[in-house]
Formats: C-alpha cells, sequence, structure tokens
C-alpha cells in the first residue's frame, strides 16, 4: 500500500463529525456535518446546516417532522406516550 493511501486513510479516520453526529461519510457531509440519517437518537437533522443541532423532546426518540423540543408520532421512548395535540412524549399512568 502506497505511503499516500495510507495517510488518506488515517487522516480520514480522524475527521471530525458535527456534534451529537454518528456518521459524516455521506457525499456532502464530511468533517463538521453530518449525514442525514446519522444524527444521534433525540436530535434533529438540518437540512440546510447538515448539522444535528437542535433536541428533541428529553423523552422522545426523533423530532425531524415536528421540530426542537417535539417530538415526531410513534418516536417516544418507552413508558411515554405522544402527545398529539403538544407533540410531547408524556409519561404512561402507572395504574398504582
Amino acid at each position: 500500500m502506497e505511503l499516500s493511501h495510507q495517510l488518506d486513510i488515517l487522516f480520514s479516520s480522524l475527521a471530525a463529525c458535527a456534534k451529537y453526529c454518528d456518521a459524516c461519510n455521506d457525499a456532502g457531509a464530511g468533517v463538521g456535518k453530518c449525514n442525514a440519517n446519522g444524527c444521534q437518537s433525540g436530535h434533529m437533522y438540518h437540512t440546510t446546516t447538515k448539522r444535528c443541532d437542535g433536541s428533541c423532546d428529553p423523552n422522545c426518540n426523533s423530532c425531524t417532522t415536528n421540530g426542537h423540543a417535539k417530538c415526531d408520532s410513534g418516536q417516544c421512548k418507552t413508558d411515554y406516550l405522544f402527545n398529539p395535540t403538544t407533540m410531547v412524549c408524556v409519561a404512561q399512568a402507572t395504574g398504582e
């Protein structure tokens, strides 16, 4: 393997993705950006900045449709239910 190819591999593995991002290897993403489906759970992807800048409701896994501090239907964490009026996750009644 050529030295230049080895260096390319080394430096590409050191490239830092945007904050709250797990992957930034898609075309157009790269250093300081994120893949469209690369945001960590609970963070939303912005198509303009290509970053995972906003956070969802704390009890939510994805808010790409409803946006910052909200949750998408069907994306609440275990033991939480989606409230379609407020678009946030609320704790399920325990029945106690």
